[in-house]
């Protein structure tokens, strides 16, 4: 599959790629160790993880809405 190209603004660009660090930077064994007797809630807890991590970056240096 072909990598699909956006034009974003730079302070947008800026924007998302924080975003997805801080979203890739989530240790998903870390978070799943403990639940291995409930595999079924890892994905939620993973998830929710990513969400806290992007709601940390609040909306420092991001586009205004």
């Amino acid at each position: 599959m072909a990598a699909m190209i956006f034009k974003v603004p730079p302070q947008q660009r800026e924007h998302l790629l924080r975003a997805l660090a801080a979203v890739k930077a989530i240790d998903e064994g870390a978070i799943a160790r403990p639940l291995a007797a409930m595999p079924a809630r890892i994905p939620e807890a993973i998830h929710l993880a990513r969400l806290a991590a992007l709601r940390s970056l609040g909306n420092r240096g991001g586009p205004s809405a």
